[in-house]
C-alpha cells in the first residue's frame, strides 16, 4: 500500500512538473531548498603557475583544463567564469607563494565581475622514481611519476585564504614513457594526464566542500538613480522579485604579515530585483541610502 501511494505521489508531481514547466519546478525546488542554496557562486582563475621544470606550458595548461572540469563536475553551487577579459584582470595581480595579494584589486575584480573566490593553482614538484610493488615475495621495481600540487581559493569578498592544500599523487608508467621524461623533461601528454587526474582527485572535493559553506553574496556595481545595477544575473540564479539585503563597507582588518582583510559591516537597507540578464541584473531600493557604495548584498533569508 506504502509502495502504490509512492508511485501515485510520483506520478502527480510528473504530471504538475509536464502542465506548469521548468519555472514552477525550479520555483517549487527553491520553495523547499531554500533560494540560497539555488544560487552559485562565480568562479574564476588565476594564471596557473608551474615550477617543477617539467612540460611549460603544456603542464600548465593541462592542470588548469583538468582542474577547470573536475570542479564543474563535481562542485553543483559554483559557475566557472574563463573569459579572456577576466584573466587579463587577474593577471596583473601579483600572485605566488612570496608575492603578498593586493586585496584592493582582488576585490575591486571580485565586485565587477561578480566573482565569489578566486582559484591560484600552482604545479610545485615532479620528480621520477622506482619503488617495489605488488604482494611481498612477488614484488617487482616499477617506475613511477610523482607530482605536488597547491591550490589556493580566496573569497573576494573578504580576500581571505579558504582554502590552501598541497596534494601529492603517485602514477605508475611505461619504462619508456618514464624514461623519456626523466631523461629530457619534455611534456608527455600520456604522463601529465595520469598524474594530474590522480592529485586532482584528491584535492577537488574538498575545494568543493570549502565553497558550499560560503554564502552567496553580490555587489552593487552602478547607481543610476532609482536603478541599481548587479555584477550577477542569471548566470547565479537571481529572478525577478529577489529581496536583496545590502552591508555597509566596513573598515579593513590588519591581519599577520601585513595582510588586509576586507570585512562587511551593518545592513544599510535592501534592494528588489526588477529585469534579469545574463550577467547582471537590475533592481530597486526597498530603503536605505548610498546603497551603491556598499560592501556587498545577500540574499534575505
Amino acid at each position: 500500500m506504502a509502495r502504490k501511494r509512492a508511485y501515485i505521489m510520483a506520478a502527480l508531481f510528473v504530471c504538475l512538473f509536464a502542465a506548469a514547466g521548468c519555472a514552477t519546478f525550479h520555483k517549487i525546488g527553491a520553495d523547499i531548498m531554500g533560494k540560497e542554496g539555488a544560487l552559485k557562486k562565480k568562479v574564476a582563475f588565476m594564471p596557473s603557475m608551474n615550477d617543477s621544470g617539467f612540460g611549460g606550458d603544456s603542464f600548465q595548461a593541462a592542470a588548469h583544463s583538468q582542474l577547470k572540469k573536475a570542479l564543474s563536475r563535481r562542485c553543483d553551487g559554483i559557475q566557472i567564469i574563463d573569459s579572456r577579459e577576466i584573466q587579463r584582470a587577474l593577471e596583473e595581480i601579483p600572485h605566488g607563494l612570496s608575492a603578498r595579494i593586493n586585496t584592493s584589486a582582488l576585490g575591486r575584480i571580485g565586485r565587477t565581475y561578480g566573482l565569489g573566490a578566486v582559484l591560484e593553482q600552482r604545479i610545485v614538484d615532479v620528480e621520477y622514481m622506482t619503488a617495489k610493488r605488488g604482494i611481498w615475495g612477488f614484488r617487482k621495481t616499477r617506475t613511477l611519476a610523482r607530482a605536488s600540487l597547491r591550490v589556493r581559493c580566496f573569497d573576494t569578498a573578504t580576500t581571505a585564504v579558504l582554502f590552501d592544500e598541497t596534494v601529492t599523487g603517485k602514477v605508475e608508467l611505461s619504462e619508456a614513457v618514464w624514461k623519456e621524461a626523466k631523461t629530457t623533461g619534455a611534456y608527455n601528454k600520456e604522463m601529465a594526464e595520469a598524474v594530474l587526474s590522480e592529485v586532482i582527485s584528491k584535492t577537488v572535493q574538498g575545494i568543493c566542500e570549502r565553497l558550499a559553506k560560503e554564502p552567496w553574496k553580490g555587489y552593487i556595481v552602478k547607481n543610476s538613480g532609482e536603478r541599481l545595477t548587479l555584477s550577477a544575473g542569471q548566470d547565479v540564479g537571481l529572478t525577478p522579485g529577489d529581496v536583496l539585503e545590502v552591508f555597509q563597507a566596513a573598515e579593513p582588518m590588519q591581519g599577520q604579515g601585513g595582510k588586509v582583510y576586507l570585512v562587511p559591516g551593518l545592513k544599510m537597507g535592501e534592494i528588489r530585483v526588477t529585469h534579469v540578464k545574463e550577467d547582471h541584473a537590475e533592481a530597486v531600493s526597498i530603503y536605505g541610502n548610498n546603497l551603491d557604495k556598499s560592501h556587498c548584498v545577500k540574499l534575505r533569508p
